[in-house]
């Protein structure tokens, strides 16, 4: 691969929540590759002023309320001054030098796309990626994994980002649809491989933190679930092919209403409420703050 490509072309975005550690882990290991943009939705400043402190200025932090995956990366790609950037959440592995040059080189050489992903290893969630014609050293994918995008800044403003309406799931699917029915294509590079460990970014101190989490991402994932087939395949559709999903759902629902101090009800009842919101055509709106106060009432 040829080093002489300009890495002055790039933009690292990282979207964090509650990721201290893990965004400086990356940025110990590569802050002297490129420029970076790192959205910090839980509005850490204490990681602002670290980061301040302790790198060069080629890192700028913008602090916001959680906002979700998605409309992070919207935020950022407005301050990215390079044609390309790279986005990410702090729970891959870091990116190399090897890494962008590969993302650069094939950028240039397919020209018209819609995202540029790398293959993933060791990880059953990516597992269709991982074993996506791993014989070429880039092929034409249907949806990639958002856990590590390369856009080229025009081409995703063109597109207009991101759905500013989904919080958190399904915007890498809805992005890669639009992209699709406008020509621009997404690909997978097989020579770039990455580690994630899917659902690892957020830190929590103790059970109770972290099933506040869980019980958040199931919510989010079946709203999102709903509002992508919704949008896509129309409403009648979505209801019919998503059916099996709906009552299985409200039937757990019933079965652990046994015990409604349980996890398992809990999560069921996120669901069951994330399918009639969604239903009803109402926005994403579940935050941490509403199932904390939920669990306190």
């Amino acid at each position: 691969m040829n080093n002489a490509l300009k890495l002055k072309d790039i933009t690292i975005v990282i979207v964090s929540y509650k990721s201290k550690n893990k965004v400086l882990n990356i940025l110990k290991k590569t802050k002297n590759l490129c420029k970076f943009i790192i959205i910090e939705n839980s509005e850490d400043i204490n990681l602002k002023k670290e980061i301040i402190q302790s790198f060069n200025k080629n890192i700028r932090v913008i602090l916001s309320k959680n906002i979700g995956y998605g409309n992070g990366v919207n935020l950022a790609s407005k301050y990215v001054k390079t044609r390309y950037f790279l986005a990410f959440g702090p729970d891959i592995n870091p990116i190399s030098l090897f890494d962008l040059n590969e993302f650069l080189f094939y950028a240039k050489k397919i020209k018209k796309f819609g995202a540029l992903g790398p293959r993933y290893i060791k990880n059953r969630t990516n597992k269709n990626l991982t074993q996506t014609n791993k014989e070429k050293k880039f092929s034409k994918i249907n949806c990639l994994s958002g856990a590590v995008l390369l856009f080229d800044k025009n081409v995703f403003k063109k597109l207009n980002g991101f759905d500013k309406n989904i919080f958190l799931f399904f915007e890498e699917n809805d992005y890669s649809f639009r992209a699709n029915k406008n020509h621009f294509y997404s690909y997978q590079i097989n020579t770039i491989k990455v580690h994630h460990q899917h659902g690892k970014s957020v830190k929590t101190n103790n059970i109770n933190e972290k099933n506040i989490i869980k019980l958040l991402t199931a919510w989010h994932f079946t709203w999102s679930k709903f509002y992508y087939f919704k949008k896509h395949y129309s409403y009648l559709l979505s209801v019919i092919y998503l059916l099996p999903l709906i009552i299985r759902c409200f039937a757990k629902k019933v079965y652990f209403s046994k015990n409604k101090k349980s996890y398992n009800y809990k999560k069921y009842k996120m669901r069951a409420d994330a399918i009639i919101t969604s239903l009803k055509n109402k926005p994403s709106y579940l935050r941490e703050k509403d199932i904390i106060n939920d669990s306190l009432n």
